[in-house]
């Protein structure tokens, strides 16, 4: 063996097994190391997975309480809901329950008028409850029925067995005062409406308040009478006229009721009643009852009778003279010659709060009350504009929709706020018109501008109601005249006649 070959084959012996030996050692170490890190991270993964898992499970519980929770909120609040319906319905029954607690009582007396008009055999006569427009139909049925000898004591006594008293009763609660507050016909006492308060805040004392503002009004408004509406704005000038000379009958504030507003249904049907019932009422049950065996009974007592029915009578024509005045404020009529003076400052931008000075109030009263802002538009424009030029360039310029025309004819408090109008889809076939509009920040109210007709006839528009109330107060009159006839003067009824809405 070469000496070269000796020495590498002892090298080889000598070195052994080792460096290979060596590397497969480590390389199994590393093997071994990162199987346990791999089962270490696995572990660790499983943890993690099973971290998740759970938490993936506590957020499903979660959302279960959540749903769970929602459900019985959402159950709680039908709940609520229903019980506060349950109280809603609770009030509007006691509402009701009071409401008919309150009329109750001139129940008695329809029972009565019904009762009496039976016993008349002929009754193709018609006749409604309820309406002075039949009331002298209603009169007259139980004149008749009442006509033979006794059927006045038999009325009084088979009518019911309390209605005669509980009607008396009812009739002293109406007109018992001059005063409507906690009266029958008050019109909190017939009508369930929650804006009754917003509307007597907003748009109706507001009025009251002006009434009594010497900026407003110049002349001494109390002398015309508010009970005296006018018809046109010429009556209303004349109206004025005679106040300012001192020539009107003398009318206070303190003759009307003009904080509680007064409902004319109730006291239509009130002083129906009334009118019918009032001969028989003012004398007691027990008088009638004694008349029977005594004719002289009712002789004796005729004083007492009579001061009873000219007391009812009194109080029922100044709530109707109350309710007439009302009516009249609200339509403007004794409010629109100062009204008309300031329509610069009532046209310009508002913005209505309930902490708004007196002017702005008014302003904001103006432009939400639909029949006054109509019937003040109508009066200016009749102050501004000419017959003559009503019938010509008022015409032409209204018909062909010239608002520049229009503004710069009617002055610088219209610049601006005469608009075109189109019509709506519903009204088809209708054409173009002019609106004033009144600014707000809150809304945008429009009226739409007369046609020279109307301004020429200068009619003061009202509520339906007024025509019911004239007739009340006429009928009313007639049956105190007939209680005590020297109670009005006919010169001045003469003079009323020929100024106002009664002809």
């Amino acid at each position: 063996m070469p000496l070269g070959g000796l020495i590498g084959a002892m090298s080889m012996v000598a070195g052994g097994p080792g460096p290979a030996l060596m590397g497969a050692v480590s390389g199994a170490a590393m093997q071994a190391e990162m199987a346990a890190d791999l089962k270490a991270i696995r572990r660790e993964l499983a943890e993690i997975k099973q971290l998740q898992k759970q938490m993936i499970e506590i957020q499903l519980e979660t959302m279960k309480m959540i749903r769970e929770l929602a459900v019985v909120v959402e159950a709680y609040h039908k709940i609520e809901m229903r019980k506060l319906q349950e109280i809603k319905s609770m009030i509007v029954m006691d509402i009701e329950a009071q409401r008919l607690l309150t009329h109750s009582e001139i129940n008695s007396c329809e029972k009565m008028i019904q009762y009496g008009v039976s016993m008349n055999a002929d009754r193709s006569q018609p006749y409604r409850l309820g309406s002075v427009r039949t009331v002298e139909a209603t009169r007259q049925l139980l004149k008749t029925s009442l006509q033979e000898k006794g059927a006045l004591v038999r009325f009084a006594r088979s009518s019911g067995e309390s209605n005669y008293e509980t009607c008396q009763r009812s009739m002293t609660k109406a007109f018992g005062s001059k005063n409507a507050n906690e009266n029958p016909v008050q019109f909190v006492a017939n009508f369930r409406n929650d804006e009754l308060a917003t509307f007597h805040k907003d748009i109706y004392q507001p009025l009251v308040e002006a009434l009594q503002s010497k900026k407003i009004i110049s002349y001494p408004v109390m002398l015309t009478g508010l009970h005296l509406p006018a018809v046109n704005a010429d009556s209303l000038r004349r109206k004025v006229e005679y106040a300012i000379r001192g020539e009107g009958a003398v009318h206070g504030v303190e003759q009307y009721d003009l904080i509680n507003l007064i409902s004319t249904e109730g006291l239509e049907r009130y002083v129906e009643n009334l009118l019918v019932l009032h001969p028989i009422l003012s004398y007691d049950k027990a008088d009638w009852l004694a008349a029977e065996k005594d004719v002289n009974t009712l002789k004796e007592r005729y004083n007492i009778s009579w001061a009873r029915s000219n007391y009812w009578l009194e109080n029922a024509l100044s709530l109707v003279q109350s309710a007439i005045a009302q009516e009249s404020l609200m339509a403007g009529e004794p409010l629109m010659p100062g009204l008309a003076d300031q329509f610069g400052s009532l046209s310009e931008v508002t913005e209505c709060r309930e902490d708004n000075l007196p002017s702005q109030r008014l302003a904001c009263a103006v432009r939400r009350n639909g029949i006054l802002n109509k019937n003040l538009l109508g009066f200016v424009i009749r102050q501004r504009i000419p017959v003559e030029g009503l019938r010509t360039h008022y015409q032409k310029a209204l018909s062909g929709l010239k608002t520049q025309a229009l503004e710069q004819a009617l002055g610088l408090d219209f610049a601006g706020k005469i608009k075109v109008k189109e019509p709506k889809e519903k009204e088809e076939g209708k054409e173009k018109y002019l609106v004033f509009s009144w600014l707000d920040k809150d809304g945008l109210y429009e009226t739409r501008l007369p046609s020279p007709d109307e301004v020429i006839r200068g009619e003061i528009v009202y509520t339906s109601n007024m025509k019911r109330l004239l007739v009340l107060q006429d009928k009313l009159i007639e049956a105190y005249l007939e209680v005590t006839p020297m109670a009005v003067d006919e010169s001045v009824q003469k003079q009323v006649r020929r100024m106002i809405l009664q002809k």
